[in-house]
């Protein structure tokens, strides 16, 4: 199988890394474009093995929900709440707090409710949502030609609130933490 990753010892465990992509809107949202066959078509070139949609209170990708040529396919949705917004999967067995940290809508029911299993530390969108575009371009344009394959990293910033959080919830029970698209 083409994007198949070979298991890795750490310290004397077994892991299998299994690259995927969570938290993705399709044309059913108000804030992408893309359609199925290109998103699908992208995870595949991206070498993802799974690849989980969520778009905004819609489950138009349901009916091609399983597996798909060696990507697993999983549809959730991305449901607003007073308190921001979840990546609702498994039919509502499964929750996940959404970008907790986006300025124009951050999580505020802290601590979470127990059947909320994790939340994304990390969300590329959120992290670009309050840049400053001019100054990043600049700094963009002054960097690439010195560094070209590492010119984008300067976009990223650290997730201090998040990860605070994630540590306080830690403290009390299992908590997940994922990075979202």
């Amino acid at each position: 199988e083409a994007n198949y990753v070979q298991p890795q010892v750490i310290e004397g465990r077994l892991f299998n890394d299994y690259p995927g992509v969570i938290h993705v809107h399709g044309e059913a949202s108000h804030d992408s474009q893309g359609s199925r066959r290109k998103i699908v078509a992208d995870a595949r070139r991206a070498r993802c093995r799974f690849l989980v949609m969520t778009d905004h209170d819609s489950l138009a990708w349901k009916p091609f929900e399983g597996l798909h040529d060696g990507l697993l396919l999983l549809v959730g949705n991305e449901v607003s709440t007073d308190d921001g917004h979840l990546l609702v999967l498994d039919d509502g067995a499964y929750a996940i707090i959404a970008h907790p940290t986006l300025s124009k809508k951050p999580w505020t029911a802290w601590p979470p409710a127990p059947g909320i299993a994790g939340l994304e530390v990390y969300n590329v969108f959120a992290d670009a949502y309050d840049e400053s575009w001019p100054l990043l371009l600049l700094k963009l344009l002054l960097v690439y030609p010195f560094f070209p394959n590492s010119a984008l990293a300067i976009a990223v910033d650290r997730p201090d609130d998040a990860l605070e959080r994630w540590d306080e919830l830690l403290q009390e029970r299992p908590f997940v933490g994922l990075a979202g698209s």
